[in-house]
């Protein structure tokens, strides 16, 4: 996976100074460009997002209630200061999807990208 990272990032003329990988994410910072590599694993959808264009990077947390006492969902949203863009969101954890990964660690994974971004 992280050879795909570094495949993309070519394609996208960025260089990756902080990567991270996911169950479902693989992501990539350029933080010279201020350029974010972000590819979703289930989808193998790949978006280049350019951080001087968002406004905003939200938390959002998700707590089915036919799951109780455990978070089910974790993403990020990035808000763009166009408000006629579409926010962007990239999902760190769905028990619907990743049943075998720790919501807890992925959690903490979105919040440090989180700090990252804003």
């Amino acid at each position: 996976m992280e050879k795909l990272l570094k495949r993309k990032a070519k394609e996208k003329n960025i260089n990756p100074n902080i990567t991270e990988v996911t169950p479902s994410l693989l992501l990539g910072l350029d933080s010279k460009l201020q350029k974010l590599l972000i590819i979703n694993k289930i989808t193998m959808e790949v978006d280049l997002v350019n951080l001087t264009e968002i406004a905003n990077c939200e938390l959002k947390i998700v707590n089915f209630p036919d799951r109780p006492g455990k978070t089910n969902f974790v993403s990020l949203v990035l808000l763009y200061k166009k408000t006629e863009v579409k926010p962007f969101e990239m999902v760190f954890h769905n028990d619907e999807d990743d049943i075998n990964s720790e919501a807890e660690v992925q959690l903490q994974k979105a919040k440090k990208w989180q700090k990252l971004i804003n």
